[in-house]
């Protein structure tokens, strides 16, 4: 990980944000699988928990929360809660069908989208 290449220890999410923050990131997010996302914006902290699916595989599940979690936050004009839900249901919704792109949501499927 990025953390663990510049020698970063943390023994919580939020001290390694914090840490991450530092080095000049405007927005730090950390994905931790099971154990859902983590955001910091300078001013807000953000814990959005996983849905805990079952996972057919789990290839894509990065790039789909990224995705998701940039378009929640273009389209929300920089709420970081709602970026973080778009990205959660994106990626949860990637790792119940096989391959890295089945399952990707549309816009309109993200605010009705459950596991």
């Amino acid at each position: 990980t990025l953390a663990r290449e510049l020698g970063l220890k943390a023994s919580r999410p939020a001290e390694l944000l914090l840490k991450l923050r530092k080095l000049g990131p405007k927005i730090v997010i950390i994905t931790a699988g099971s154990g859902g996302a983590y955001a910091y914006d300078g001013v807000m902290m953000v814990h959005y928990p996983s849905f805990h699916v079952k996972a057919t595989n789990t290839i894509g599940a990065g790039d789909a929360f990224g995705s998701g979690w940039l378009a929640g936050y273009i389209h929300s004009r920089g709420n970081l809660k709602t970026a973080m839900h778009w990205g959660m249901c994106n990626s949860n919704a990637v790792i119940l069908k096989p391959g890295a792109e089945i399952g990707l949501l549309r816009k309109s499927e993200i605010k009705s989208w459950h596991p």
